[in-house]
């Protein structure tokens, strides 16, 4: 089964679209509400709407299924290599990838993932793949320290965009994507929304492979009844101090990003920073573990969890467990969130890592990723099924974009998190 992507832009800038009028006779107008006129793309079926300043998304309940794409950066314009010239060029980095034999990957790859990619891999490009799992975090510090020590090691490193963007020192280190790419199945405009490869940055070093719904507000429905929490100012009622389970916001990752999104989006300075007091009044109890953090609200033992993490929230579904993601009425974010690729200028295996990287554009790399991932596909046309709802917009669901102004938040988040989380109350 394949979904069509609704993507807006939801830069200050609102490039890439042509203003005009919008025939009334679009069906687009039957599926978004948007401060610009829709714009069908008539060479295939999937709808675009374009947004300038602080919009937000809005998704209506008319779509059974919907996914939704978009960009933080000045989008990349995709030309198609010269005819004939393309072929040469992957026969040759295929050849010179065989020879170096591998490709090593660092990063968030759980277990049915590395399997799947593990055989495509070997199947597809006669390429060994060496994977090194953790947390972005974890394996960038891993990393970082075998940089300095002067031993290339990762091809490719996956993970979610706070940490690959706002390290500087790494930063400069990545490889800028744009320049890796060969097959016109991936240069193809309209195998993307809109026609643009959705960069994270401007200098297009930072691509998510996914992109999906933050597990912000997570619940069990067997104790928050519907209708108890419509949005993350209910959480200040009575009834839910110390049944809060929330990502640490003080050390990075989905906890912090949560904090970036109520200072940044939900509220502005100092409102966002009245509401997180607020909010630290409720006793909300942190963890760094991610599993142990779908097992509280799994359980009941916290009923409410905050900033839970994508991968956790899914695998603990497929359990059966009573959890459930909802909407809140300030809104949520879309994300690629461990997804993002980068790939250092020094690398281990050059050639290998170019051939996995764009055969992970592929239509069958990308399926594949999205089915061991569990997310929907940056990509248009990729199947869904059996893919986790929890990933995908809930109608009428009001969305905002992770783009690079909200990653580089991240250090500033970090610190109000620290001031208010473990300051006395």
């Amino acid at each position: 089964m394949s979904y069509a992507m609704l993507v807006t832009r939801l830069a200050e800038t609102g490039h890439g679209f042509p203003k005009r009028q919008a025939r009334r006779d679009d069906r687009s107008y039957e599926s978004i509400t948007a401060i610009r006129e829709p714009i069908p793309n008539p060479r295939r079926k999937h709808w675009i709407a374009a947004f300038s300043g602080r919009t937000v998304i809005y998704v209506l309940s008319i779509l059974p299924l919907l996914a939704v794409a978009a960009y933080g950066a000045d989008p990349l314009t995709i030309t198609k290599p010269a005819k004939g010239l393309w072929p040469e060029k992957w026969e040759s980095a295929v050849s010179e990838a065989k020879k170096e034999g591998k490709v090593t990957i660092y990063g968030q790859v759980g277990p049915e993932l590395r399997v799947a990619l593990t055989a495509a891999i070997k199947k597809d490009l006669g390429l060994d793949l060496d994977l090194v799992p953790g947390s972005g975090r974890t394996v960038l510090t891993r990393f970082a320290t075998e940089a300095r020590a002067g031993i290339p090691s990762a091809d490719i490193l996956l993970g979610g965009p706070n940490a690959l963007r706002t390290a500087p020192d790494l930063y400069t280190t990545w490889d800028n994507l744009e320049s890796q790419l060969i097959l016109p199945d991936v240069l193809d405009s309209k195998n993307w929304p809109n026609g643009k490869l959705p960069f994270l940055d401007k200098q297009k070093k930072i691509l998510p492979l996914a992109l999906e719904v933050s597990q912000y507000l997570v619940v069990n429905t067997n104790i928050v009844k519907p209708g108890q929490i419509k949005a993350y100012r209910d959480l200040l009622q009575p009834q839910w101090k110390g049944k809060i389970g929330m990502f640490d916001p003080t050390g990075g990752g989905t906890g912090t990003t949560w904090v970036g999104l109520i200072m940044t989006k939900v509220y502005k300075p100092p409102e966002g920073e009245i509401f997180l007091r607020k909010f630290a009044l409720q006793e909300p109890v942190f963890t760094k573990d991610s599993r142990l953090q779908s097992e509280w609200v799994a359980r009941g033992r916290y009923p409410v969890s905050i900033a839970l993490d994508q991968q956790a929230a899914y695998q603990m579904q497929k359990t059966g467990a009573p959890i459930a993601r909802l909407a809140a009425e300030e809104g949520g974010i879309l994300t690629g969130g461990g997804s993002y690729l980068v790939m250092p200028v020094k690398r281990p295996h050059p050639h290998a890592a170019a051939v996995v990287f764009n055969w992970l554009l592929s239509a069958r790399g990308q399926e594949i990723y999205s089915k061991g991932y569990g997310a929907p596909a940056a990509r248009l046309g990729t199947k869904t099924d059996g893919l986790s709802q929890m990933a995908l917009p809930l109608p009428g669901e009001k969305l905002f974009v992770q783009d690079e102004e909200f990653a580089l938040f991240t250090d500033e988040a970090m610190e109000i998190s620290k001031r208010i989380f473990t300051a006395p109350k």
